[in-house]
């Protein structure tokens, strides 16, 4: 399949999460809060940010616009509460994702596609990209993959149990190696394998908070978290896609840059086609000599700009790139589409 950057694909944008702090009226306790909302949101993790029980975050899949979580969150509430108020609502964290869908569904070109972003964004977050295996980020191959090696070990010691031998070792469990990507063919072969590409510093694993306000992911999404918490459920080949997501926070704001948004009322209010600058492509220039044009080839090679701190809206570019500015009108439209509650849902 001869592919040209992204021709043929068609974009999306969605609000994948979105992260909450709420101040309750009375204190609770983490399984009355999941009790509670279990019939809204399904499996959830809160997390507790103070000793009294009273102020949680968690994130939220597939916010289904202001008015809707309004309506959600009252969930949280005890039965004798008065009901939750924007004002007692925080937004501290957000994840927006540009898809890009391909007519034939086809892996190599979806591939194809999350490489292309990766290569040619123009606002890069720190650090240089990573490959990150378990625990950090989970593979569905790698998730597959692991259970069949523990369930080939649970049979290879019953065995020597039967026979009365020495059990074999217990076999080690991949964790957070980070392998920096090496070249176009190795980042290619770990998307079609279903790993992601991260830029950014890595999430803890068990608040999802970060160092850096902002992470970026380039992946081939084949799966999605369930209703019920399932994770790596699969999807159907027509909603495969390659996706460049942006995880944006505000742990601290004596550090991090405020959000593009952090009240309910903000949210109502916003216009997503300002985001269009965070993620903008560039294109490069044609190499001046053969020899430029060889080490693009054999090295992953990414055009924009990693500023040391991020400034949206600069519009600095190597000076062997230019603006695409064809596929930059197209994401700033499927943008423009997210200021619609009902756009928001992506399913």
């Amino acid at each position: 399949m001869n592919l040209r950057g992204l021709e043929g694909f068609k974009l999306k944008a969605v609000v994948d999460r979105m992260r909450f702090e709420v101040t309750i009226q009375n204190p609770s306790q983490f399984r009355h809060l999941q009790d509670r909302t279990a019939a809204v949101w399904g499996k959830t993790y809160f997390f507790r940010q103070d000793t009294a029980g009273l102020v949680w975050e968690f994130w939220i899949q597939d916010p289904a616009g202001p008015t809707q979580f309004m309506i959600d969150v009252q969930a949280m509430r005890g039965s004798s509460e008065p009901p939750i108020a924007e004002n007692q609502i925080r937004i501290t964290g957000i994840e927006i994702a540009i898809d890009a869908y391909h007519p034939t569904n086809d892996i190599d070109a979806l591939a194809h596609a999350a490489f292309h972003f990766l290569q040619h964004r123009a606002n890069l977050a720190k650090n240089s990209p990573r490959i990150p295996i378990s625990t950090y980020f989970a593979s569905p191959i790698l998730t597959v993959k692991w259970k069949a090696t523990k369930a080939e070990h649970a049979v290879a010691i019953a065995e020597a149990r039967r026979l009365g031998v020495e059990p074999p070792p217990r076999p080690e469990k991949p964790l957070g190696r980070c392998p920096a990507v090496e070249s176009p063919a190795h980042a290619q072969r770990a998307l079609k394998h279903g790993l992601g590409i991260h830029q950014g510093a890595a999430p803890h694993k068990k608040t999802g908070k970060c160092k850096d306000a902002v992470g970026q992911h380039f992946y081939v999404k084949t799966t999605d978290t369930a209703k019920d918490g399932e994770s790596h459920a699969p999807l159907p080949p027509t909603k495969w896609r390659a996706r460049m997501e942006d995880r944006l926070q505000c742990d601290d704001p004596q550090k991090h840059p405020p959000l593009p948004f952090d009240t309910i009322a903000a949210w109502r209010t916003f216009r997503f086609a300002t985001l269009a600058e965070r993620f903008a492509l560039v294109i490069p220039k044609p190499p001046h000599s053969p020899m430029i044009a060889l080490c693009r080839e054999q090295h992953a090679t990414q055009f924009g700009h990693i500023p040391g701190d991020f400034i949206l809206g600069r519009r600095q570019s190597a000076n062997y790139t230019r603006r695409d500015s064809v596929t930059n009108d197209k994401i700033r439209q499927v943008l423009t589409a997210l200021d619609s509650p009902a756009k928001l849902l992506k399913r």
